[in-house]
């Protein structure tokens, strides 16, 4: 909801979707009020201090605030967006509960009653086709069951007119207590006529279709007429749909304890860098010429090695792989390091604790201020498990240990060895400081860091190999969370340099994922940078970023995070405001109990009252996001334009993306998946993106973008890899965090 703009409603009771309006989409409307708000921080904080006081419990309920606030209608502008329309109810303040809609004067738009509390009802008139006429048609349909459910319940009813498609499911109870009008109601804007009608029964899916029905009027459907179901001319049966869901392929399901960051020293760190995984690569291990499966260990599970057997995988232990590390592996790496004909790989070490801390925080539940031991990253190394054909021998990577996020391997230096990249997530106990990420030099096997390999790119969250420039050297793009994309210049394989691109260097996003292809078939790479999204609960802009301090408010030694973003204030004016509760200030520093006594005077408090001219002299350094839309960064000659991608990719974060020509056409296509389960409670779970497929159209630079319903490839969860095997029947297989390994079928159409 918070991308559509519905998200703040107040104590809200009856949402009602219905086309309010006539002009083809559903509209809302929001009962609100609540004569006690029990849940306001300053009640409870008086009630807990009153409550043995002798004031009775009545007089203690008479302190509590109340909540008697108008109604809400939000207007249905397409595209995910909703706005208030403030002239479709009165502004009356009122306790409403229960609500209802029908056409009360069978004028052919849909009237609205509420109840309130105390109060008299609203019976409000709706005068959309007094006032629209011709633009404001419609259709009413009154369904007939058979006997046991004579009012359909359960019905799905389609409509199709001139390109448009709506659907409406026929379940009366609605909202808060109550119930609507037993009448399907479409609103068809100035269209004059419907070109056809689907309804599917709910006992039996039977069906009844009427074509060019009269509009402007209630029509009657009785479902003794209905007939077995066949494919609608609109409609895609599962034999046409590019994916086809395989069941039983790879039998893995990750499991992962739940550790807690917030318990550590920093509270307020906007999410957990601990739950991550399973991470998976794929590559030939067994030396059979087919590409085989290996995911990550994680706190509870060892890293796993999935052999390819005909046209499934084989789960198989490998001496000196697979058993229990220390700690989450984040990424991993499959390749020939030492070219001696078979495959090695590499792993790194991250999440946010090792066995120990994790058993010991699932012990006691509860971590202590300073955290565990210091909060060491001394157990964060990372190996390469060279092949020696029937076992791996482990040998430690010559960099200092630290919580890695990516390891990407290409010949850098075009010696015939692939050189390393590793990135660094974040410093421990530190954040939002990252220790520097490694370009690891490969001499026939011999790994080596010289001078220019440690590299100060903060948070790194993803990187890919790309020639950007077209100069026969691939460079290193590199996307960060709390700042910008960065490409590091390959020059001739001795270093890599940064480079100031002012198009990319102005992106400060919270960036989760960078793939690279010439989606346009120009001759160079254009790049899909997946971001947090657009639905969330902040207004980011260049103008209102979010915000975030680095400093120690007691000088106690610990970093306090302090995030801000931009609110209205009481006047309409934007404001930067805390983004954290104050309880959870409070748990970071004893300076937020001191500072406010009461949680009325902290909402109020913008950043500017918090921190004063003494404080922000503690300041550390300070970062900013201005923009948490994923987008597509066309490269035109080395200079880059940045794009938005639809707004129907923008409801979660993207986390994986992946390139595959899926129609045979030459041009790249895109399967994106993603949501984040990390993020404080104040934001929840990001779980809007279900997976989504984007079909190239070419040189138009746009993709026709196919949601489950058309693909068939659904990736519910938190999507944390995403896979392509080539085969007689290709296969995308994706890892989800705390859930059971997806696999897909490519249908060859």
């Amino acid at each position: 909801g918070q991308i559509t703009g519905i998200s703040k409603t107040e104590w809200s009771w009856a949402p009602l979707f219905a086309d309010y309006d006539n002009d083809g989409d559903k509209d809302l409307i929001v009962t609100n009020g609540y004569p006690r708000d029990l849940t306001d921080k300053d009640w409870f904080q008086f009630h807990t201090k009153n409550k043995r006081s002798g004031m009775t419990n009545q007089d203690i309920v008479n302190m509590m605030p109340t909540v008697k606030v108008p109604n809400i209608a939000f207007e249905n502008k397409d595209d995910l967006s909703f706005i208030k329309n403030t002239g479709w109810l009165p502004d009356i303040p009122s306790y409403s509960y229960g609500a209802s809609y029908a056409d009360l004067d069978n004028d052919g738009d849909l009237d609205y009653v509420v109840n309130n509390l105390n109060d008299n009802a609203f019976v409000l008139r709706n005068n959309t086709r007094e006032k629209s006429g011709a633009r404001a048609d419609f259709i009413n349909i009154r369904l007939k069951g058979k006997q046991g459910n004579t009012m359909a319940i359960g019905a799905k009813i389609e409509l199709w007119n001139k390109g448009v498609y709506q659907f409406i499911e026929n379940f009366l109870t609605r909202g808060y207590a109550s119930s609507v009008e037993p009448v399907i109601h479409f609103g068809l804007s100035d269209k004059t006529s419907v070109d056809s009608i689907r309804v599917t029964w709910p006992a039996t899916g039977n069906i009844s279709v009427l074509s060019n029905p009269d509009v402007n009027k209630t029509i009657e459907i009785d479902e003794i007429n209905s007939r077995p179901s066949v494919m609608h001319p609109g409609g895609t049966s599962k034999k046409d749909l590019m994916f086809i869901q395989s069941g039983n392929i790879i039998n893995y399901v990750h499991e992962q304890k739940d550790f807690v960051d917030f318990f550590l020293s920093q509270k307020t760190i906007p999410h957990k860098f601990s739950q991550i995984g399973p991470r998976m690569a794929k590559g030939d291990i067994d030396n059979d010429g087919r590409e085989d499966l290996v995911i990550g260990a994680t706190n509870r599970l060892p890293t796993t090695v999935f052999l390819r057997r005909g046209k499934g995988f084989e789960k198989t232990l490998i001496k000196g792989l697979t058993y229990l590390k220390e700690f989450s592996e984040s990424d991993l790496a499959v390749l020939d390091i030492d070219n001696d004909g078979d495959n090695d790989i590499v792993a790194v070490a991250g999440g946010f604790e090792y066995q120990k801390e994790s058993e010991k925080q699932e012990n006691l539940y509860m971590a202590v201020a300073t955290g565990f031991g210091g909060q060491s990253e001394n157990k964060y190394q990372h190996f390469l498990y060279e092949n020696q054909a029937d076992s791996f021998k482990k040998i430690l990577i010559p960099v200092p240990a630290f919580l890695a996020s990516v390891v990407r391997p290409f010949d850098f230096n075009h010696d015939g060895n692939q050189e390393l990249f590793i990135g660094s997530r974040v410093k421990k106990g530190r954040f939002p400081y990252a220790n520097p990420s490694w370009l690891i030099f490969n001499d026939k096997g011999k790994l080596s860091v010289s001078s220019s390999s440690s590299l100060d790119l903060g948070m790194v969250t993803d990187a890919v190999w790309t020639d950007y420039d077209n100069d026969g050297w691939e460079d290193l793009f590199v996307v960060r969370e709390w700042d910008s994309p960065v490409i590091l210049k390959n020059m001739k394989g001795k270093e890599l340099i940064a480079q100031t691109i002012p198009d990319l260097d102005i992106q400060h996003g919270l960036w989760y994922s960078v793939i690279a292809a010439d989606f346009d078939l120009d001759g160079d790479d254009d790049y899909m940078l997946g971001n947090l999204g657009e639905n969330n609960q902040f207004s980011v802009s260049r103008e209102y970023p979010l915000i975030l301090y680095a400093l120690d408010f007691e000088m106690d030694g610990i970093l306090d995070p302090f995030m801000t973003a931009f609110w209205k204030d009481k006047n309409g004016k934007m404001k930067e405001y805390p983004v954290n509760y104050l309880d959870e200030l409070k748990e970071q520093s004893s300076f937020f109990e001191t500072r406010f006594k009461d949680y009325t005077s902290f909402s109020y408090a913008g950043t500017n009252d918090i921190l004063d001219e003494n404080m922000m002299k503690r300041v550390e350094f300070k970062l900013h996001v201005n923009t948490t839309a994923s987008c597509i960064l066309w490269n035109e000659n080395g200079k880059f334009r940045m794009e938005k991608l639809p707004r129907s990719l923008q409801v979660s974060p993207i986390k994986k993306m992946m390139v595959q020509d899926l129609n045979k056409d030459k041009y790249p296509d895109v399967v994106v998946a993603g949501n984040d389960y990390t993020w404080d409670v104040s934001n929840g779970y990001f779980d809007a993106l279900k997976g989504m497929v984007l079909i190239n159209r070419g040189k138009d630079r746009s993709f026709d973008i196919l949601p489950p319903s058309e693909s068939g490839l659904l990736l519910q969860g938190m999507v944390e890899s995403l896979l392509w095997f080539d085969g007689d029947t290709s296969l995308i297989v994706a890892g989800i965090n705390r859930g059971g390994a997806v696999v897909f079928e490519h249908n060859n159409r």
